[in-house]
């Protein structure tokens, strides 16, 4: 598949390839090792204790959903279990943990360019890059130990095999699409806001010749790919008699989640000047590149108008705009402000000498990049996770493996039975679970401390 959007020979001939790969790749290595650091000493969210203190559950013989409470796929519990195999009883889990979520996150960023290599061309895919990878909405989840990370990733793959599938037509390619996006979904549930981008995309690449009988094969092949991840998730809900559960915690509590876009203005309002503050020039440049589409010929426009469009307004529908949210969103709107940036740069200086180039570019790239950078590293490291990593140690020196724990924040346990099962049993959630006859909190927590005796609280 060629270069969609970005011609090859007016943008990355005439030497300005050669100059600017060096400077490119230098950038890019920078952020990539900032990010490392940043991996390594950022606080930990709760989400993170919550999501390995799940796996911990998982490891010693608990069910999700029957045995402890759990709102998201159990796919990431499972993958995350295999640490407390080869790691001891330590806080330092939650730094291997963050090590191996880095590795996944270079994962999002090798997708991300295979994806923009095939729709923006080689060097432009690679500024793409230095783009997302100075992203905050982006980058400040895309480290953490949370499940959006892998079906980020897998979301990721399942789209490059929807570009393969547009330029190869094989039937093996949708299959393999319909598998990873199944992947991606049994990560996290919210992959269902990927399934109209994939459709909508596929519905414009079907051939207008016997469009029906086409638009029916490509949709069974899809169908075709999800079906092994199906039959695990059924076979292991059966197997633990807990499919009420799962839908319940799955899908009914998180269906509280959302709202209409009238009630939801005002937050995301505040949000959404906070966010773009931190990376005004690519929000703007996106913008411009995505209004600069609609009036472009020809269907490959979709390919990027689809997953920025629907995506952001999938996001819309949720009450609380969380960072992570933005995963998904993320590497296509640094595509579409490399589609305005990047023809920039290379027009300025395409008739520089080779030393005043990489100055310019140099430049150019320290006013694009120099407040999200401040954003990211100095004051995100302005309070580090050791505090953290204490206080969990804390309550393991004090505590024997029998011992049990009390929490409502899920905040510095890992290794020890929390006395409370649901956590999240507030509101909408505590009289549906008290409807449907499931464990709930009890109304006076001092008395579930006096019976249950935690030793840590």
């Amino acid at each position: 598949m060629n270069s969609y959007f970005i011609s090859q020979s007016l943008y990355e001939g005439d030497g300005g390839k050669k100059n600017l790969m060096p400077m490119f790749i230098f950038f890019l290595a920078v952020n990539i090792a900032l990010l490392l650091r940043l991996s390594l000493f950022k606080e930990f969210n709760v989400d993170e204790f919550e999501h390995l203190h799940a796996a911990w559950n998982a490891s010693v013989g608990s069910v999700p959903f029957k045995d402890f409470f759990q709102h998201h796929n159990v796919l990431f519990i499972y993958f995350l279990e295999p640490l407390f195999w080869f790691v001891d009883e330590s806080s330092f889990i939650l730094v291997v943990a963050r090590c191996l979520m880095f590795s996944v996150s270079l994962g999002i960023l090798y997708m991300s360019y295979i994806i923009a290599r095939r729709l923006l061309g080689f060097e432009a895919a690679l500024f793409s890059l230095i783009l997302l990878t100075s992203f905050n909405i982006f980058i400040n989840p895309f480290l953490e130990i949370r499940p959006d990370v892998l079906q980020t990733f897998f979301g990721l793959v399942s789209f490059y095999f929807l570009l393969v599938w547009i330029e190869d037509r094989k039937d093996g390619q949708m299959v393999l699409c319909g598998f990873f996006y199944s992947v991606s979904f049994f990560f996290l549930q919210k992959a269902l806001f990927f399934l109209p981008v994939l459709f909508l995309i596929f519905l414009f690449y079907t051939d207008k010749d016997k469009w029906i009988l086409k638009v029916s094969k490509g949709i069974l092949f899809f169908i075709t790919g999800c079906v092994p991840s199906l039959i695990v998730l059924f076979s292991y809900l059966l197997l633990h008699d807990n499919i009420k559960e799962y839908f319940v915690m799955n899908y009914l509590i998180n269906s509280q989640q959302l709202g209409n876009f009238a009630q939801n203005l005002e937050a995301y309002s505040v949000f959404t000047t906070s966010v773009m503050d931190q990376n005004y020039i690519v929000w703007g440049m996106a913008f411009i590149g995505t209004c600069l589409l609609f009036f472009k010929k020809g269907r490959e426009k979709v390919l990027l108008l689809a997953p920025i469009i629907i995506l952001l307004l999938t996001i819309r529908l949720l009450k609380n705009p969380w960072r992570q949210y933005y995963m998904q969103v993320a590497p296509f709107i640094c595509m579409a402000a490399t589609l305005v940036l990047y023809p920039i740069l290379v027009q300025l200086i395409h008739d520089f000498k080779p030393v005043t180039k990489k100055v310019f570019t140099f430049i150019f790239f320290f006013i694009l990049l120099a407040q999200p950078i401040y954003d990211n590293y100095l004051n995100e490291l302005s309070a580090t996770n050791v505090g953290q990593l204490e206080k969990t140690q804390f309550v393991l020196d004090n505590s024997k493996k029998e011992d049990l724990f009390f929490s409502l924040r899920r905040s510095y346990n890992i290794y020890r039975k929390n006395i409370v099962f649901n956590w999240y049993d507030i509101g909408y959630s505590k009289s549906l679970f008290s409807r449907l006859g499931m464990k709930t909190y009890s109304k006076d927590p001092s008395s579930l401390i006096i019976n249950s005796k935690p030793k840590i609280i």
